[in-house]
């Protein structure tokens, strides 16, 4: 039987703020809260047994019941406790969670949350696959994307054949991630190749800009002096230029505004 951690602090929070409303400014008892929280998580609590929340989830982990716990919130549509999700956050847990997230794309979020706040790459194929498929919804995409964009270089070499393979928004997830990995040649060649078409200009600059190879300082000023932009267009090449150290020089640019 799942016990509502979540509501087990609001109780809590409850408790204390009640007294002190009229008599505190409500931002400071706002700014108090992740205090509260942090001190609620080691106080006992006749609701868990004596134990503290602390106490409690880490007595689940040790009895193996954090799996079963999630399945219990989904299957009753409730929200996984923070706390849960915390703990969840290890390598033991990160194929389970990445499975959960496939057949339950409504606590995906939360899910790949805990995968990448594990630091594990063990679900990156299956993230990939995840974050491949055009069906699934967007932010969730984006969130993955995000995700393998950090500290998984190893990503590279299996995203770089897939570009060829698709296009549109799946082709601009892909990109974007082996845009945070600098020093591939190829990755270069693809960010230029695809600014150059002067498809989605600001979006495709961004990711030159992030790339972090000054050599499309070049390739951003060139293109500007010979395109008509318009405005939105041209601040975002401009702020790519700056981002890589360097600036755009004193030009007719021609600008629709």
């Amino acid at each position: 039987m799942i016990i509502d951690l979540d509501k087990l602090f609001e109780d809590y929070l409850r408790e204390i703020v009640m007294p002190q409303v009229g008599k505190v400014k409500p931002e400071v008892l706002e700014a108090q809260i992740p205090d509260m929280y942090e001190e609620w998580k080691d106080t006992p609590s006749v609701d868990l047994d004596g134990l503290s929340p602390r106490d409690y989830v880490a007595k689940l982990d040790d009895e193996c019941r954090l799996i079963e716990i999630v399945r219990e919130c989904i299957s009753m549509d409730k929200d996984i406790p923070d706390m849960v999700l915390m703990e969840l956050s290890k390598e033991a847990y990160v194929l389970d969670l990445a499975e959960l997230a496939i057949e339950h794309e409504n606590f995906a979020i939360s899910l790949i949350s805990a995968i990448d706040e594990s630091g594990s790459h063990k679900a990156d194929d299956i993230l990939l696959s995840m974050m491949l498929d055009p069906l699934r919804d967007r932010d969730l995409r984006d969130m993955i994307g995000d995700t393998l964009s950090r500290g998984r270089e190893e990503i590279v070499d299996k995203i770089l054949p897939l570009l060829s393979e698709y296009e549109d928004e799946t082709f601009d997830i892909l990109l974007d991630i082996v845009s945070h990995y600098i020093g591939r040649e190829e990755v270069y060649e693809w960010l230029v190749r695809t600014f150059l078409k002067g498809e989605n200009i600001s979006l495709h600059a961004t990711y030159l800009g992030q790339y972090g190879d000054d050599r499309a300082i070049d390739v951003l000023i060139d293109f500007a002096k010979m395109h008509t932009l318009n405005y939105y267009d041209f601040l975002d090449i401009r702020s790519a230029v700056e981002r890589l150290g360097g600036e755009m020089p004193e030009y007719q640019y021609d600008i629709i505004k």
